[in-house]
Protein backbone atom coordinates (compact mmCIF):
# COMPACT_ATOMS: atom_id res chain seq x y z
CA UNK A 1 0.00 0.00 0.00
CA UNK A 2 2.99 2.17 0.70
CA UNK A 3 4.32 2.30 -2.85
CA UNK A 4 0.53 2.89 -3.83
CA UNK A 5 0.70 6.37 -2.11
CA UNK A 6 4.19 6.85 -3.34
CA UNK A 7 3.20 6.54 -7.18
CA UNK A 8 0.45 9.32 -6.87
CA UNK A 9 2.65 11.94 -4.25
CA UNK A 10 3.45 13.59 -7.37
CA UNK A 11 0.72 13.64 -8.85
CA UNK A 12 -1.96 16.22 -8.35
CA UNK A 13 -5.29 14.69 -7.19
CA UNK A 14 -7.18 16.24 -10.60
CA UNK A 15 -4.90 13.99 -12.81
CA UNK A 16 -5.43 10.90 -10.98
CA UNK A 17 -7.68 8.05 -11.81
CA UNK A 18 -8.08 4.80 -10.00
CA UNK A 19 -10.09 2.22 -11.56
CA UNK A 20 -10.76 -0.86 -8.66
CA UNK A 21 -11.94 -4.27 -10.02
CA UNK A 22 -14.13 -5.32 -6.78
CA UNK A 23 -14.97 -8.51 -8.44
CA UNK A 24 -16.04 -11.27 -5.65
CA UNK A 25 -13.24 -10.25 -2.76
CA UNK A 26 -15.31 -6.66 -1.84
CA UNK A 27 -12.70 -6.41 1.56
CA UNK A 28 -9.78 -5.75 -0.47
CA UNK A 29 -11.52 -2.98 -2.40
CA UNK A 30 -12.84 -2.00 1.11
CA UNK A 31 -9.30 -1.95 2.87
CA UNK A 32 -7.82 -0.08 -0.67
CA UNK A 33 -10.68 3.05 -0.40
CA UNK A 34 -10.16 3.28 3.45
CA UNK A 35 -6.26 3.08 3.05
CA UNK A 36 -6.10 5.45 0.07
CA UNK A 37 -8.98 7.86 1.78
CA UNK A 38 -6.81 8.31 5.06
CA UNK A 39 -4.22 9.18 2.99
CA UNK A 40 -5.45 12.00 0.83
CA UNK A 41 -7.67 13.30 3.32
CA UNK A 42 -8.01 13.22 7.23
CA UNK A 43 -11.83 13.96 7.89
CA UNK A 44 -13.48 10.88 6.64
CA UNK A 45 -10.94 7.96 8.14
CA UNK A 46 -12.18 4.29 8.41
CA UNK A 47 -9.82 1.30 9.41
CA UNK A 48 -11.06 -1.84 8.45
CA UNK A 49 -10.47 -5.36 10.29
CA UNK A 50 -11.95 -8.36 9.86
CA UNK A 51 -12.68 -10.87 12.72
CA UNK A 52 -14.53 -13.62 13.81
CA UNK A 53 -17.20 -13.11 10.45
CA UNK A 54 -17.55 -9.76 10.76
CA UNK A 55 -15.26 -6.62 9.88
CA UNK A 56 -14.86 -3.79 12.19
CA UNK A 57 -14.65 -0.35 11.32
CA UNK A 58 -13.20 2.03 13.39
CA UNK A 59 -13.55 6.15 12.29
CA UNK A 60 -11.23 7.53 14.87
CA UNK A 61 -11.88 11.12 14.25
CA UNK A 62 -15.61 10.62 13.48
CA UNK A 63 -18.10 12.24 15.72
CA UNK A 64 -21.10 10.32 17.58
CA UNK A 65 -23.52 11.88 15.31
CA UNK A 66 -21.89 11.71 12.04
CA UNK A 67 -21.45 7.61 12.63
CA UNK A 68 -24.94 7.17 14.10
CA UNK A 69 -26.38 8.87 10.85
CA UNK A 70 -23.79 7.37 8.70
CA UNK A 71 -25.25 3.62 10.05
CA UNK A 72 -28.63 4.52 10.15
CA UNK A 73 -27.99 5.20 6.02
CA UNK A 74 -25.55 2.06 5.55
CA UNK A 75 -28.70 0.37 7.24
CA UNK A 76 -31.40 1.99 5.20
CA UNK A 77 -29.30 1.29 2.17
CA UNK A 78 -28.72 -2.49 2.54
CA UNK A 79 -32.77 -2.74 3.36
CA UNK A 80 -33.32 -1.19 -0.41
CA UNK A 81 -30.79 -3.29 -1.81
CA UNK A 82 -32.70 -6.40 -0.42
CA UNK A 83 -35.88 -5.61 -1.89
CA UNK A 84 -35.10 -4.63 -5.08
CA UNK A 85 -33.29 -8.01 -5.07
CA UNK A 86 -35.65 -10.23 -3.82
CA UNK A 87 -38.78 -8.15 -4.89
CA UNK A 88 -41.01 -11.16 -4.33
CA UNK A 89 -39.66 -12.04 -0.93
CA UNK A 90 -41.18 -9.73 2.27
CA UNK A 91 -37.88 -8.29 3.58
CA UNK A 92 -37.74 -8.08 7.45
CA UNK A 93 -36.54 -4.26 8.59
CA UNK A 94 -33.17 -6.52 9.37
CA UNK A 95 -29.98 -3.66 10.52
CA UNK A 96 -26.83 -5.32 9.56
CA UNK A 97 -24.41 -2.59 10.55
CA UNK A 98 -24.24 -1.48 14.03
CA UNK A 99 -22.74 1.11 16.46
CA UNK A 100 -21.02 -0.03 19.20
CA UNK A 101 -18.58 2.03 21.56
CA UNK A 102 -15.89 1.14 24.06
CA UNK A 103 -13.11 2.04 26.53
CA UNK A 104 -13.46 5.95 24.37
CA UNK A 105 -13.70 4.03 21.05
CA UNK A 106 -16.58 3.75 18.96
CA UNK A 107 -16.70 1.07 16.23
CA UNK A 108 -19.33 0.28 13.27
CA UNK A 109 -19.65 -3.63 12.84
CA UNK A 110 -20.98 -5.43 9.80
CA UNK A 111 -21.90 -9.06 9.03
CA UNK A 112 -18.58 -10.26 6.31
CA UNK A 113 -20.58 -10.81 3.90
CA UNK A 114 -20.09 -9.16 -0.04
CA UNK A 115 -23.30 -7.59 0.05
CA UNK A 116 -22.97 -5.37 3.10
CA UNK A 117 -19.30 -4.91 2.31
CA UNK A 118 -20.99 -3.78 -1.36
CA UNK A 119 -23.50 -1.47 0.34
CA UNK A 120 -20.38 0.30 2.62
CA UNK A 121 -18.17 0.24 -0.06
CA UNK A 122 -20.63 2.74 -1.74
CA UNK A 123 -21.52 5.02 0.58
CA UNK A 124 -18.24 5.56 2.00
CA UNK A 125 -16.92 6.21 -1.95
CA UNK A 126 -19.75 8.92 -1.85
CA UNK A 127 -18.64 10.60 1.64
CA UNK A 128 -15.45 10.58 1.17
CA UNK A 129 -15.85 12.34 -2.19
CA UNK A 130 -12.84 10.56 -4.32
CA UNK A 131 -13.86 11.55 -7.97
CA UNK A 132 -10.68 9.61 -8.99
CA UNK A 133 -11.49 6.09 -7.41
CA UNK A 134 -13.82 4.36 -9.81
CA UNK A 135 -15.25 0.68 -8.98
CA UNK A 136 -15.35 -1.31 -11.78
CA UNK A 137 -17.43 -4.88 -12.06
Amino acid sequence: MKKIAECFAGTPAEERVIGIHVGDNVYEALSFVCYYARNVQDEYVVIPERKDGMVILEPPKWNPIRQANFVASLNKMAVDQAKKRYPEMETPNERPFTCLSFARKSFVYLPDLKVYQEVFLKLYLGLVRLQEVHLLG
